[in-house]
């Protein structure tokens, strides 16, 4: 289905209507999106390799902000600094353990908490908390 052309794309060269004429539209884009973003939230890998990097994310900037380079936190952690740079390059499976440390290293709390998908029925969710609350504590 050929879209109708706006003020901005009259003006643009005819070769490059041409070009855009054959971009799909961006509400179709962004449902297939929200259909293979949905597809990861089900993969355990995926989930796993996200919070891996939430995790990663909190350290580097704890890190940053404490001042603190890998030699450091690695002499913080009683550990070498090749297992810091595996730890933070995302090369290691590392544990529950782990996290526990760099969190206690770096003066932080570590949480690991599930919740349900914003679409799920009202009776699964707490009183006590608020979904966005509730899902920020799903990454490490």
């Amino acid at each position: 289905m050929k879209r109708q052309m706006t003020h901005q794309e009259r003006t643009i060269p005819e070769n490059l209507q041409d070009i855009l004429a054959d971009v799909p539209d961006s509400a179709d884009t962004l449902a297939e999106m929200q259909v293979i973003a949905t597809d990861f939230d089900a993969d355990p890998e995926f989930v796993a390799d996200y919070m891996k990097s939430q995790f990663v994310e909190d350290v580097l900037e704890a890190m940053a902000a404490q001042g603190l380079n890998r030699n450091t936190l690695a002499k913080k952690l009683g550990k070498s600094r090749q297992y810091v740079g595996k730890v933070l390059n995302e090369t290691s499976n590392f544990t529950f353990e782990t996290v526990a440390e760099f969190a206690c290293a770096l003066g932080m709390h570590a949480s690991v908490r599930m919740c349900y998908p914003p679409e799920a029925p009202k009776h699964f969710e707490t009183n006590r908390l608020s979904h966005r609350y509730q899902c920020l504590h799903r990454s490490l």
